[in-house]
């Protein structure tokens, strides 16, 4: 523009070269997306085959989805290179080459008090969150899809408090410093590094905010593991209160709760005293069984039918008394009398669990699923339920009476829940599988069940939190082109500090102290942010986090930060002296 060039011609000529720029990133990024997309399949059909159920897993790429997804970036970088040109092309020649205006000022009072308000807000809602939440004064009730009001809680809690974070950093970095630097050593080079990063406020802000923020996302989604084999049972959980799940191949007649049904179903009690001392500690809930196929997650096709299990209405009576299990966007009082219920039209109504209804069968409260009966007559099952990561995945509900109606041919009972003291566990599976070995008994551990379900949740979990991880390693590795352009626009300066006594190597240390403390502070602010939203899920006893894993990823970005850094500490020993101290 100084030499003579328009405006709008320089407008063009950085679009050109940015979008240019973009375009040739977003074909890198299709190909290191393809890459990690395969090298994730082949963990699937590898190291987490077990997760998924299945090796029939293979790469499918779509030239049409990889074409918009470039687009997509490139349009969304050539929008933020406009803007920000012409930002810049306001400003006059003089202005920019003598960088005035790049460094955003101190702030002025009114901007003060807005963002001093924007910090008490924020911490506000946070710590009145938190005590909240720690003093049990929040109700456990659902807020919505199956998060309590304590969990949702918490999580605001989190955010809130990673934004006072940042904007008292950000007030942090406008305050005024006029005060000189004092003393000598590591100390005074770290607050002289501290002060450098305040000089151009929206680089240095934008760039804690980044790694915060990826920090926060990262650690959340590692702290979502749940290892559901070290939970106890209880009522309002996943597991019913129920220790043991158990199916057979034919169907057994009789009430194993009594002690005639049990020597009638084939259990040997007359021999052996203790087996039915044993068992008379542990309650036995029946449910007629219609086999269909397999909704759970652990099966990677859609399903048509699931399994349907009848529930006898002394057993609806007694869940609903007892208050078993946790439901989701279940808004009545008494989920389990929901079975019992008259619709319209003759239609059936059904409960299933959440993840089996969304994932599986892609279906929802007020859905309604087309099954055939025993005549092959179309009949209608509307989901009235949802239950919550229960033990029912993979299966549909209804009353008894209803899976009679439309199956007469289904005698006794094929699925059971065995209530029982944890300790006792084996040995009820033990003789059951044992004396019942003729109708093909077989018992399993309810948080066995439950674990072998959540490892599908699980593995996609550790899938996004290498993304992340990926991602946020390589915005780390972007801290030092920030660094190296920083140290561009204070060669003058840092020429200065050069003439008045300071070495090469205390201006390389300044450089690597200023991107440390900007990367300390980032994740820093964003681990303990994520640790206080996801601080019910982490105090309970099935959290499953690898600290270790989490720990390395965090150094690993740590590392990777101030391994970049070594280009801008590198461009600090090239400086020229005398040129950079006659640059205005």
């Amino acid at each position: 523009m100084g030499v003579g060039w328009t405006s709008r011609s320089v407008g063009q000529q950085v679009l050109t070269q940015g979008v240019t720029l973009a375009a040739i990133g977003g074909l890198l990024g299709i190909v290191g997306g393809v890459l990690y997309a395969a090298i994730m399949i082949y963990g699937l059909t590898t190291w987490w085959s077990g997760a998924v159920g299945t090796r029939s897993l293979y790469l499918h790429v779509r030239a049409q989805s990889l074409i918009v997804g470039w687009l997509i970036a490139v349009l969304i970088s050539a929008f933020l290179i406009w803007r920000t040109s012409r930002q810049l092309r306001a400003m006059s020649p003089r202005s920019l080459l003598s960088n005035a205006g790049l460094n955003a000022p101190v702030l002025t009072g009114a901007q003060s008090s807005k963002g001093r308000w924007v910090v008490r807000i924020s911490t506000g809602i946070s710590l009145t969150l938190l005590i909240t939440g720690v003093l049990g004064l929040l109700p456990s009730s659902e807020a919505f899809a199956g998060f309590s009001i304590r969990t949702v809680a918490f999580f605001v809690g989190g955010l809130s408090s990673l934004v006072a974070t940042l904007s008292a950093f950000s007030r942090w970095l406008a305050a005024d410093r006029s005060a000189a630097v004092r003393g000598g050593g590591v100390r005074a080079l770290l607050t002289l590094a501290i002060r450098n990063a305040a000089r151009n406020r929206s680089r240095s802000l934008l760039t804690a905010s980044l790694i915060a923020s990826a920090t926060f996302l990262v650690v959340a989604v590692a702290s979502g593991r749940r290892n559901p084999a070290v939970e106890a049972p209880r009522r309002d959980s996943g597991n019913g209160g129920y220790t043991l799940v158990a199916e057979t191949n034919q169907p057994i007649l009789y009430d194993l709760n009594t002690t005639s049904g049990r020597t009638k179903a084939g259990i040997n009690l007359r021999s052996n005293a203790e087996h039915e001392a044993l068992l008379q500690k542990a309650k036995f809930t029946a449910l007629r069984m219609k086999p269909g196929e397999n909704a759970s997650c652990l099966n990677l096709y859609q399903t048509q039918l699931p399994t349907l299990l009848g529930v006898p209405q002394a057993v609806i009576d007694q869940l609903s008394r007892d208050q078993r299990f946790k439901f989701a966007d279940t808004r009545v009082s008494q989920p389990w009398e929901l079975l019992a219920a008259k619709e319209e039209g003759g239609a059936i109504p059904v409960l299933g669990d959440m993840n089996t209804l969304q994932y599986s069968l892609h279906k929802g409260i007020g859905s309604t699923i087309d099954v055939e009966d025993e005549s092959r007559s179309k009949q209608s099952l509307v989901v009235r339920g949802m239950l919550d990561s229960s033990v029912f995945q993979g299966v549909l509900m209804m009353s008894e009476e209803n899976l009679l109606r439309l199956y007469p041919d289904t005698p006794g009972y094929r699925y059971f829940l065995i209530e029982v003291d944890p300790s006792l566990a084996s040995k009820v599976t033990t003789l059951l599988e044992t004396d019942l070995a003729d109708t093909g008994f077989d018992a399993e551990r309810v948080a066995d069940r439950l674990a072998n379900f959540l490892s599908v949740q699980n593995t996609y979990l550790s899938t996004f939190q290498t993304l992340g991880g990926l991602g946020l390693l390589l915005g780390t590795v972007g801290l030092g082109v920030v660094m190296m352009r920083n140290v561009w626009e204070r060669r003058s300066e840092l020429a200065l500090l050069r003439a008045v006594g300071y070495s090469s190597s205390m201006l390389r240390q300044l450089v690597l102290l200023e991107n440390a403390f900007l990367l300390t502070f980032g994740l820093l602010s964003g681990t303990v942010a994520a640790a206080v939203a996801m601080a019910p899920h982490l105090l309970s006893i099935g959290a499953d986090v690898s600290w270790s894993g989490l720990g390395m990823m965090i150094f690993a970005v740590f590392s990777a930060g101030m391994l970049s850094s070594i280009f801008a500490v590198r461009e600090v020993a090239r400086l020229p002296m005398l040129m950079a101290l006659r640059v205005e």
